[in-house]
């Protein structure tokens, strides 16, 4: 990467280093010498050869602050720049020894000095108040070329390198804001910018940095194709960043676009959960039901949201109809139809005066809520917090012995 020192660099007698030592002296060139150094430059584009001490000479020259503005050496570097691509492309076409990781970098460095040339340009135009010289011609060029950013990103991006593929995709859009190509318009007319825009928040999403994956996010918007998955990773970032408000703003608007995407529905109905709004999680539920009624999911989730709600019969009834339709893909429908049954047990006995008809109807949700719930132990045996207290008291209820005292074991262990 080249490096352009600022105009604001000051010479060795009037600063020290951090050490307190005075620092090399910068050196100032002669019109002659600088005349010189950039025609010893071009000579070694005209060959094709050490291009890499053509470029020296050049970043050398730029060390002297008064030649910032010198547009004849940022030309010459974008000369040098030009002809290290067309080699190295010559290489890959002519499938010599060269790779196409090599080629693209190479593209995205020759963008940097064509744009710090049309920057020295401008400088130059303004300070001077001549016509500009390079800038149409270096546009048209680079206009050309741009596409190969974008496809430099994909390359790189199926080489799961993120940063480098982000930093592409990021060239790629920041040309609309360079001056080098104003007029360009590619915000409006450029149909892969969206597509650009989408790619960074992904990169972004995979490096777990947010503010990548942010900072595009509008125009990434905008790529409805690949919407839901943006909208995810988004989400997820918010998440990281305990956004909690965009967090759960994104899955809303991902649920309302998407109701039968597998991310969003679940989480946002947890969350509302998790916060106590049981009613709105409700509301959102039987949306999603609306989209897709015979949805194990969607059912399983109003089932669960049911027990909150303290309507347990028509929750059992709910997990038990999960059940039928496929036993296997909720197994948690179980646990929900046994402590449907169970809570309501408990529900009528702490309601009523005991009498043997009130303890009869006890024990008979205490039966049917036994099988859901013996029958969750056998599915997961390791969430003995979650069934052991539950079968300990329908055990002790129903007098069965044997089993009472195994859970009593289990529930002192």
């Amino acid at each position: 990467m080249l490096f352009f020192v600022s105009s604001m660099t000051v010479t060795a007698q009037e600063t020290k280093t951090d050490d307190g030592k005075k620092p090399t002296p910068v050196k100032h060139y002669s019109q002659s010498k600088i005349r010189k150094m950039i025609d010893e430059a071009r000579g070694y584009v005209k060959t094709g050869k050490n291009l890499d001490k053509a470029e020296k000479l050049m970043t050398t020259l730029l060390q002297d602050s008064t030649t910032h503005n010198n547009v004849r050496i940022y030309a010459t570097l974008a000369e040098i720049a030009q002809k290290d691509y067309d080699i190295e492309n010559e290489k890959l076409y002519l499938n010599q020894k060269s790779d196409t990781a090599t080629v693209f970098r190479k593209m995205s460095k020759l963008f940097k000095v064509r744009e710090s040339l049309d920057s020295a340009e401008q400088r130059f135009v303004k300070m001077n108040n001549v016509k500009e010289k390079f800038r149409e011609r270096n546009a048209a060029i680079m206009d050309k070329y741009r596409p190969n950013l974008y496809y430099g990103g994909l390359f790189f991006l199926r080489k799961s390198d993120y940063n480098t593929a982000y930093d592409f995709f990021r060239q790629y859009i920041e040309c609309d804001r360079q001056p080098l190509f104003s007029g360009y318009d590619y915000i409006e007319k450029d149909s892969l910018m969206s597509s650009a825009a989408y790619w960074t928040i992904y990169c972004g999403y995979q490096l777990k940095d947010a503010d990548k994956t942010l900072k595009y996010r509008e125009l990434g918007l905008s790529q409805k194709e690949r919407l839901p998955f943006a909208l995810h990773h988004l989400a997820e970032t918010y998440l990281m960043r305990k956004d909690t408000t965009n967090y759960v703003k994104t899955l809303k608007e991902g649920f309302s676009k998407f109701p039968s995407h597998t991310y969003f529905f679940p989480r946002i109905v947890e969350y509302y959960d998790r916060v106590g709004m049981i009613d709105t999680a409700m509301v959102i539920t039987d949306e999603a039901l609306k989209v897709d009624p015979d949805n194990v999911y969607y059912k399983y989730a109003k089932s669960s949201l049911l027990v909150k709600q303290g309507d347990y019969i028509k929750a059992a009834s709910l997990a038990s109809e999960v059940i039928e339709q496929d036993s296997d893909i909720v197994p948690e429908a179980w646990y929900v139809a046994g402590i449907a049954y169970f809570n309501h047990a408990l529900e009528i006995d702490h309601s009523n005066r005991p009498s043997r008809e009130v303890r009869k109807r006890v024990n008979s949700y205490y039966e049917k809520s036994r099988p859901y719930m013996e029958h969750y132990r056998s599915l997961a045996p390791e969430r003995k917090e979650q069934w052991g207290p539950v079968l300990y008291n329908i055990y002790l209820n129903l007098n069965m012995g044997a089993q009472f005292e195994e859970m009593e074991r289990i529930m002192k262990e």
